[in-house]
């Protein structure tokens, strides 16, 4: 595959056993496939044989990788997704989908609000500081806005949902220094059930610096709803409408994540 152009290089250890790297010069919209074969060396009973790791990275930037196990047993290997701005060679590992947090965040406000016992109160977890521990958390977060939507469509050619949203309050920046009123791009793969974004409604949005693309001279940057972002509909419950207010609050009180 190296002398037919499909990557570059590659590299393995010197005995040839443990790992290979395989360097390519760029990821396109066009899949790759690159198909090997390996030596089954393990000797004990298949069902204790353990999964392997593949990992791709940005060489330069190597924080931006997705890893995925696979086997080579009954559960054979699978590829990674990526996507990529049409019209553009950039690209992004795509991450597993979000978990839906209304129902989580609310029973833990419930819980914390119902306990009479100021003792017993002291011990659970305070659900607006939970939130500020995971919104300040910059390996799952660095953003915080409250967002109304105004666009949701699907590209059937990608297998992904987008959304466009206008920024109603930006209260943790990030890196693109987020601004009330700017326009945002997101995006997260149709076959995740999570999130349910509605033309028009309102929600507050926790997650990670976007991927800036250049398409035809223009700049965009696009924000997965995937993997550690979080997007809490404060219309869920009137409960988690408050916690919402209180969570608000505390950024405003601490400008942010300084105190």
């Amino acid at each position: 595959m190296q002398t037919e152009n499909v990557f570059p290089r590659y590299e393995m250890s010197n005995y040839g056993q443990g790992f290979v790297i395989i360097y390519l010069d760029n990821i396109t919209y066009d899949e790759t496939k690159l198909i090997f074969r390996v030596e089954d060396a393990f000797s004990d009973n298949d069902s204790s044989r353990q999964p392997a790791t593949i990992k791709i990275y940005d060489y330069y930037k190597p924080e931006r990788s997705c890893i995925k196990q696979y086997s080579i047993s009954s559960n054979h290997g699978q590829g990674i997704k990526y996507t990529c701005m049409e019209g553009s060679d950039q690209c992004q590992c795509t991450q597993s989908c979000m978990k839906q947090v209304n129902q989580e965040l609310f029973e833990m406000a419930l819980k914390f609000v119902s306990e009479k016992d100021a003792a017993k109160r002291r011990k659970l977890p305070k659900p607006v500081d939970t939130l500020m521990d995971y919104a300040c958390n910059f390996k799952k977060a660095n953003f915080v806005v409250k967002v109304n939507v105004t666009d949701v469509s699907n590209n059937p050619k990608r297998d992904v949902i987008f959304a466009h949203a206008v920024i109603l309050e930006a209260l943790l920046q990030g890196r693109d220094a987020l601004r009330e009123g700017a326009d945002m791009e997101f995006e997260w793969d149709v076959t995740c059930s999570h999130p349910e974004l509605t033309l028009g409604k309102i929600y507050y949005i926790i997650g990670k610096d976007g991927t800036t693309f250049n398409v035809n001279g223009m700049t965009r940057v696009r924000y997965d709803l995937m993997g550690t972002a979080l997007v809490i509909d404060p219309e869920f419950k009137p409960l988690l409408r408050v916690l919402m207010h209180s969570f608000v609050t505390e950024l405003k009180i601490n400008k942010g994540c300084l105190n």
